[in-house]
């Protein structure tokens, strides 16, 4: 037999003594004035010859299978006392009400014959402990086990000064980091009353004494370079394996956290990804009563979202938002019909200056290229436009606007949706338009300064749509200037619209008497790359179409090119077409913490790629669209007229980059760690 040892892999330097440990290690007192510490055993190796006993439920017996006669025994049952509580087998629930001749944590094995690989790895972490019980047990077995005692075995020394350094204390060995593994428990089954008299190694019968001498001493002539050394009481073991269970429990804990906290839906693969709830969102039910009081208002109540979310929200929800980020607000977006929509809007209009300007530009209004963009402007009044079902959601990172791409039909087919994401560190101001009022209206009561930086809206932003519907805006900051956007409502939501402003209100910059600009208490962005496997990034060389490799050298040779000295990349998304299957111009996105690069080629193998360097602190919003009809990432870039620009020059520039949706995977990676990035001021993300 040789030493097989499983020692805590934990490094945890915490008080763990006073962690409750009491599902693995109980004190049990048999007699007045006693105490015996037990734990959970699992027999591994068993001492002797041991009996297959099965269950026969039809009959109502105990059968017996066979006598198994091992070719090697040494007379103690080799177990395992696992650190933290077994996990179920996999096979376990299908097994529940089979007949089975071994328990069912034991793994099946093709000759009927325990797997002990098997069983070591589904015990994890352990100390090893003998056995001394009559008759043997089967491998497989569980059983309860009281300590009583423990012996070290370390390394042979090999010279003076380790040989006198090996002699220490038993007790200074006992508390030595890690030293759990150097230990062999001695135990015996509690199921055994003929034992029960039997407290220390002292107490033991020579039979059993002498069982146990061989079985440790074959032990440790099995392992070369190996000796017994110090010997311990119950008391010391016992103490030594509950801080062991407490550090690997604390382990777990950490792993679970850190797991709960990573981005979520960010493997390419379906099904590797396990969804964690977290215990805030399990929210309260919300009573008939107060939501005919306040009507759409009871939804603005935090963590109330979940329960009231149709099923295909609810995955577009869990898609989008971190798994530790904190709902604040949420309100209903029914679906809405409008027409006379020409996805433009004026805020405070500029009288032109006619004597500076060209007489090119006098004329426009007269030109014919003015003719006919007014007639497109009156045919686009009468067509209509459908806002989709959606939701808005108020976070203590963004502000969300999911609407689903289109309505389910008779299948109940999900066909994706739309999230576009307003930082919270982006926004200035806001406001709440009720029908009737017109978007300029509604923004004049904001500050001037604010006014003075606002560009407008792009192009269709639902704070564009008629007035004879409410709005809900929100003016977001870029270094070049600020753009207007907003969610539409129908004119009964102004209660929602209220409550949701008021919300929002609690995030935008506090002049405060001194006049210092943007004071807010900011949470500093922790972004932790995204980086595939080696058979994730395999995959993704075929997935949505395949990208020549000239096109393939030439979008990594200029990204790595711009790319400073030490510069991190968070996320990289490759696209074989940027806008459409037919221009064939691949795309290669990088996002760095200060910057998001756009690399593109075209399908002329001598094309050097064009490169665009983007600063953070430009871009205001961030769209992404998911659906089975088309994937886009779209950016908001406003950006105010300088020096010799004319007035017209001045706007908000949507940068879209289309994608498959196979390759949904890597781009949703950038959109998530891009609107985590522009929680930061704008300023401070420009660097």
């Amino acid at each position: 037999m040789t030493i097989e040892t499983t020692a805590s892999s934990s490094t945890q330097t915490r008080q763990a003594k006073t962690l409750d440990a009491s599902s693995l290690l109980d004190a049990d007192s048999t007699e007045p004035g006693l105490l015996a510490f037990t734990a959970m055993a699992y027999v591994v190796e068993s001492g002797g010859p041991y009996q297959c006993l099965h269950w026969d439920a039809t009959a109502q017996v105990m059968a017996l299978d066979e006598v198994v006669h091992p070719t090697h025994t040494c007379g103690v049952d080799l177990v395992h006392l696992p650190f933290v509580p077994l996990a179920p087998s996999s096979g376990a629930a299908n097994q529940r009400n089979s007949h089975r001749r071994r328990p069912a944590w034991v793994d099946e094995h093709p000759d009927g014959i325990p797997d002990t690989h098997a069983i070591l790895a589904r015990v994890g972490p352990s100390l090893l402990a003998l056995t001394l019980a009559d008759p043997p047990n089967a491998p497989g077995t569980r059983l309860r086990v009281r300590f009583l005692g423990a012996r070290r075995i370390a390394r042979q020394a090999v010279s003076e000064v380790s040989e006198v350094s090996s002699h220490r204390n038993a007790e200074e060995a006992a508390q030595a980091p890690g030293s759990i593994g150097d230990w062999i428990a001695i135990t015996l089954p509690i199921a055994d009353r003929a034992l029960a008299t039997i407290r220390t190694l002292n107490d033991l019968p020579l039979p059993l004494r002498q069982r146990l001498e061989e079985a440790l001493t074959e032990m440790v002539a099995g392992s070369p370079g190996m000796r017994l050394e110090a010997v311990v009481d119950a008391t010391t073991i016992a103490t030594l394996y509950q801080v062991a269970c407490a550090q690997a429990r604390l382990g777990r804990r950490d792993e679970e956290v850190a797991s709960a906290h990573s981005l979520p839906h960010e493997s390419v693969f379906v099904g590797a990804y396990e969804e964690r709830r977290l215990p805030w969102r399990e929210s309260t039910p919300l009573g008939v009563a107060e939501l005919l009081a306040r009507g759409e208002a009871a939804y603005a109540e935090p963590e109330h979202l979940e329960q009231w979310l149709p099923a295909r929200f609810q995955r577009y929800v869990s898609e989008v938002l971190l798994p530790d980020e904190r709902l604040l607000f949420f309100a209903h977006c029914p679906s809405l019909s409008v027409r006379g929509w020409v996805g433009q809007a004026t805020i405070f209009p500029r009288t032109p200056d006619l004597r500076s300007a060209s007489p090119a530009r006098r004329l426009g209004s007269w030109s014919l290229k003015g003719a006919l963009a007014q007639g497109q402007n009156l045919v686009d009044r009468q067509r209509g436009r459908a806002l989709h079902e959606g939701l808005v959601l108020i976070t203590d990172c963004q502000v969300l606007m999911l609407r689903e791409v289109a309505p389910p039909d008779a299948t109940l087919t999900p066909w994706g949706y739309t999230a576009q994401s307003w930082p919270l560190g982006r926004v200035i101001s806001s406001a709440s338009a009720p029908a009737g009022v017109a978007l300029d209206a509604a923004v004049a009561g904001w500050p001037a300064e604010i006014r003075q930086r606002l560009v407008g809206a792009k192009s269709f932003d639902e704070a564009t749509i008629p007035s004879r519907w409410a709005r809900l805006l929100v003016a977001l900051e870029g270094v070049d200037g600020a753009e207007v956007t907003g969610v539409a409502f129908p004119p009964g939501g102004a209660d929602a619209l209220a409550h949701a402003t008021t919300l929002i209100e609690r995030f935008i910059p506090w002049t405060g008497s001194s006049a210092t600009k943007d004071c807010r208490l900011r949470r500093m962005p922790e972004v932790e790359p995204w980086k595939p496997t080696d058979e994730e990034a395999a995959a993704l060389e075929t997935l949505g179409d395949v990208i020549a490799s000239v096109q393939v050298a030439a979008l990594t040779e200029a990204t790595t090119a711009a790319l400073a000295p030490g510069e991190t990349i968070l996320a990289q998304a490759r696209t074989p077409s940027r806008n459409a299957p037919a221009s064939k111009e691949a795309t290669l996105l990088t996002l760095t913490p200060r910057r998001l690069l756009l690399a593109q080629v075209g399908r002329n193998p001598h094309t050097r790629a064009a490169l665009r360097e983007i600063p953070l602190g430009q871009i205001t919003s961030a769209t992404l669209r998911h659906s089975l009809l088309g994937c886009a990432l779209t950016l908001a870039l406003p950006h105010l007229p300088t020096g010799d620009e004319a007035e017209d020059a001045s706007g908000v520039e949507s940068l879209v980059v289309g994608f498959p949706s196979p390759l949904i995977v890597p781009f949703r990676a950038v959109f998530t760690r891009l609107r985590v990035l522009l929680g930061r001021a704008p300023r401070g993300a420009n660097g």
